[in-house]
């Protein structure tokens, strides 16, 4: 008789539409079930001093950290996604140029409400803030701006008309259908985040745990590609 495990999973957001697919896919084909939890990387990095888990998926650098403090295995880490940052818009909506740092300010200026994640706890709404500052735009745009809880509102409220513009991971864009992806930050202005999946130091149900693992890090590129989950900039 084969035994079924089961483990508990804690992922950053921008990777939840490619991660529930697999951990579904993962389920069909083994036997095994997997329970995922998502949040910004500042959310699972806080949850995983907390609360139990066996896997973990956050940026290169927190898993890294959480390596230095003991709280994942370093040779369980796995690179699987490279995403960048883009910016959207209510479908339907014209396309407008944001192809180099003047015209994204330009449009950032123009806009009547901007949307980007809290650069608290987002990885995509530090750097967001940070590409105001670098525009020298933060404080004429302050007034304008919603704060989300994560990428996936911010293109809800977009979509919902309660923000004309907005700035997410573009994996997190590419999960609405509602909003249009206009591009990639300009170049100069562009963060790529390296997302690494990797086991826990408390994991439950190692052979699951790594099984899973194996089977995010084996699966077909295309599936990471579609997501905006590869990026090549």
């Amino acid at each position: 008789m084969t035994t079924t495990g089961s483990i508990r999973l804690l992922s950053a957001g921008a990777v939840q539409a490619v991660i529930a697919k697999l951990a579904i896919q993962f389920n069909q084909e083994t036997g095994h079930s997997v329970s995922a939890a998502f949040g910004t990387v500042g959310e699972v990095y806080d949850q995983l001093r907390t609360e139990f888990a066996d896997v973990v998926i956050m940026s290169a650098p927190a898993i890294d950290e959480a390596i230095n403090q003991g709280r994942v295995i370093a040779t369980s880490r796995i690179h699987i996604a490279r995403v960048g940052i883009g910016i959207c818009i209510p479908t339907g909506t014209p396309l407008p140029d944001i192809s180099s740092p003047e015209a994204l300010k330009e449009v950032l200026l123009a806009t009547p409400r901007l949307a980007y994640p809290n650069p608290l706890g987002s990885t995509a709404g530090r750097h967001f803030a940070k590409v105001l500052k670098d525009l020298n735009i933060a404080e004429e745009v302050g007034g304008k701006s919603l704060i989300c809880p994560n990428g996936v509102t911010v293109c809800k409220s977009v979509s919902g008309w309660k923000a004309g513009f907005g700035g997410a991971m573009i994996s997190e864009i590419r999960s609405v259908k509602e909003v249009e992806l206009v591009g990639p930050l300009p170049k100069v202005l562009q963060l790529i985040t390296t997302y690494t999946i990797g086991a826990t130091t408390k994991m439950k149900d190692a052979d699951t745990a790594r099984a899973f693992i194996k089977f995010v890090a084996g699966a077909d590129g295309k599936i990471f590609t579609d997501a905006g989950l590869n990026y090549k900039g």
